[in-house]
């Protein structure tokens, strides 16, 4: 079984750029326009996206091809989160990128790393 680990959500990364914002002279794509997007987002949307080839695999042809879940399922583990409210981000998060790529409820299994103080005071809230 592989788990994914997700970065934090506090970063930035300029690899993919918020536009909507802009201008509409700005918009254009090779004048380098717009603010970074969270890369929690960003790393959300590709993991899952990533994983969907595994999911696709024919439940018949299962004992030719290894499959990561034998349910079905992708395992994301998020780091350095910061009490129930950044869980609950990362939980919306993940429901919708699986609303997004047509993947039923629940396929994304989300692992929370206890790392942080205010994760580990509220841990009950923040798996509830």
């Amino acid at each position: 079984l592989m788990l994914v680990r997700n970065v934090g959500s506090l970063l930035e990364t300029d690899a993919v750029l918020w536009k909507d914002h802009l201008r509409e002279e700005e918009k254009d794509a090779s004048s380098g326009g717009g603010d970074p997007v969270p890369e929690g987002i960003l790393d959300a949307v590709v993991t899952v996206l990533a994983a969907t080839h595994d999911l696709k695999k024919e439940k018949k042809d299962q004992e030719n091809k290894k499959r990561n879940s034998r349910r079905g399922s992708v395992y994301v583990v998020k780091p350095k989160m910061h009490g129930p409210e950044e869980v609950a981000f990362a939980d919306a998060l993940f429901g919708r990128v699986e609303e997004v790529l047509g993947l039923p409820r629940h396929t994304v299994k989300l692992g929370i790393m206890d790392e942080e103080r205010r994760t580990t005071v509220n841990l009950r809230e923040c798996i509830r």
